[in-house]
Parts: C-alpha cells; sequence; structure tokens
C-alpha cells in the first residue's frame, strides 16, 4: 500500500491545541481518512492527480459527502468518485454509515441487559447521532445465526460426566401481546474440572414435555455419558431425567441445598458455615469426577 501523508500547517495545529478535545480528535479524524481514501483512490486509478501514465485504469469524478457515525462523533468526509469504476475503500462498507466498532459495542451493550431504549440514549449523548430502538434491534439479529449455530452445535463431551439444568423467567412480547417464558440452560462439568455451555432453549413453560425435549436435544447432539443431573427439585425434570437419562444420579442444586441449609442457621455463624458446606461440596465433587458412580436414579 502507498504511503499516507498527513501535514498540517503551524496555524492548524495550534487551533486544534486550543479548542476543544472532542472536535480536535475529529477534526484530525476527518483529515486522516481523507487522505487515506485519497491514496485508495490513487491505487485504484492506476495514477496520482494530473499523472500521465500507461498504467492508468479509470478517471477522477469529483467527490460526493458522506457522514460516518464513530466514537468520538459523526464524522464529515468526502468520498472519492470514478468515472467507470466505483471507488472501493476500506473505511466502511457499502450503504454503511457507521464505524464497525461502535455497531459491535451497541450490540454488547444490548447482550449485558442494557436496553435498546438505553443504548439509543447513551450513543446520542456520546456520539452526536441518534439510532432507533428499532435500528438497533436490526443490528442485533445479525447475532441470530451465530447463535443458532452455538445452539445447534454437535456436543463431543465424552467427559462430561455431570449435567446442571435450570430454567428462568422472562417477559417477551408475542402477537402484540407480552407473554412469560422459560429459558432453559444445560451447563456440563467436565473431568477436568473445566465448565460449557453445552445448550439452551426457550419454551412456554416448564412441563414434562418441554424439559424432555430440552434433553432428548442434548443427548440427539452428542451428551450421551451423563453420570449425574443437578437441578432443583421440578417434578417434570425428574420426571424427563427418568426418560432420558435413566442411568444417571440425581442430584439437588447445591445453591438451593446451601439456601436451605442457612435458613435454619443462626446469623453469626452463616457466613463461616456457608465457606465450610461450599468446601464439603467441592470435595464431594472431585471425588464422584474419580469414581464416575453409576448408581441408578432415584428422587
Amino acid at each position: 500500500m502507498a504511503q499516507v501523508n498527513i501535514t498540517l500547517s503551524q496555524e492548524e495545529v495550534l487551533q486544534v491545541l486550543a479548542g476543544n478535545r472532542d472536535e480536535a480528535f475529529k477534526y484530525l479524524a476527518e483529515r486522516i481518512l481523507n487522505q487515506i481514501m485519497l491514496v485508495e483512490s490513487a491505487e485504484q486509478l492506476g495514477a496520482e492527480r494530473h499523472e500521465r501514465t500507461s498504467e492508468r485504469h479509470d478517471y477522477r469524478n469529483g467527490s460526493r459527502e458522506r457522514v460516518l457515525n464513530t466514537r468520538i462523533g459523526t464524522l464529515e468526509l468526502e468520498l472519492p468518485r470514478h468515472r467507470n469504476q466505483p471507488f472501493h475503500t476500506m473505511l466502511f462498507d457499502n450503504y454503511q454509515r457507521s464505524e464497525a466498532s461502535l455497531i459491535a459495542t451497541m450490540v454488547q451493550m444490548v447482550i449485558d441487559g442494557v436496553s435498546t431504549r438505553k443504548v439509543s440514549n447513551v450513543v446520542e449523548k456520546l456520539c452526536g447521532t441518534s439510532f432507533s430502538k428499532s435500528g438497533i434491534s436490526e443490528l442485533c439479529k445479525k447475532l441470530d445465526a451465530e447463535i443458532e449455530a452455538f445452539k445447534t452445535r454437535p456436543l463431543d463431551m465424552v467427559d462430561a460426566p455431570f449435567l446442571m439444568v435450570d430454567a428462568t423467567y422472562f417477559k417477551a412480547r408475542e402477537n402484540h401481546k407480552i407473554v412469560s417464558k422459560a429459558f432453559m440452560v444445560a451447563l456440563v462439568i467436565k473431568t477436568d474440572g473445566t465448565r460449557e455451555i453445552a445448550g439452551f432453549d426457550i419454551f412456554d413453560k416448564e412441563d414434562d414435555v418441554s424439559w424432555r425435549a430440552f434433553f432428548k436435544d442434548l443427548k440427539s447432539r452428542g451428551l450421551t455419558n451423563v453420570d449425574m443431573v443437578i437441578s432443583d427439585a421440578h417434578k417434570s425434570i425428574l420426571n424427563a431425567v427418568v426418560h432420558t437419562y435413566s442411568n444417571a444420579a440425581w442430584q439437588r442444586c447445591q445453591v438451593h441445598f446451601v439456601r436451605n441449609i442457612l435458613n435454619y442457621t443462626p446469623a453469626k455463624y452463616q457466613a463461616g458455615l456457608k465457606v465450610e458446606l461450599r468446601n464439603i461440596i467441592f470435595l464431594f465433587f472431585r471425588i464422584l469426577m474419580i469414581m464416575k458412580p453409576k448408581m441408578p436414579f432415584r428422587k
């Protein structure tokens, strides 16, 4: 790639240093990006401005204004135009009006639980440009393919004897109504102590049908060598374990187990007892991982 040279006069430097810092960064970014596009244009044309050469492929045809939304504000750029072949730049794809890092940041905020309304407000205050809630939702839809690929991936987990499952409820809009949905998630614990999310799915409610379907999906994708299932005492989970992992033992969730014990413990002893219980449970699982018991299922 050709070398990019950015030249600032003394007056421009003093003006940048004396002014607002954010505006200074925007000014410098505009100068740098415009210069980069000029270099890209020259490479694609095969000639500099007013240069006569046999390697020229096309001719310049002016420029057009193009805005780019970034984390330091909206930049006003001069996009070169070519007479025959369209100009291509590495700065942004066709029809993309925002910096890729800004888009990734907005999507990550939504993943971390920030509402689309709050994301829109934050971006408008920081960057001086607005994004609609629906626009942010559309950006997040690009993650659907990646999420589906992770959700349906094959599970090569022959060394994952422990399976932990749980469900939580959240509100969702469906057919113009707000309804409650059950989000089910499965976590496996491998023999080396590492943990991995094996699967997740959304159902209307926790019942025998939904839990059986959830377990059957895990098993069909390769999670077959399960020695113990850990969960709360929901009856539908217990029934699903019997039908899907009939040779596995069942253990009540340690969080609920510890919580029940601490409810009957005087307040001054709770902190110390909580640590001791966790140590006992950790030792118990280490012994199980070594022995890998084949105990019959029991409630």
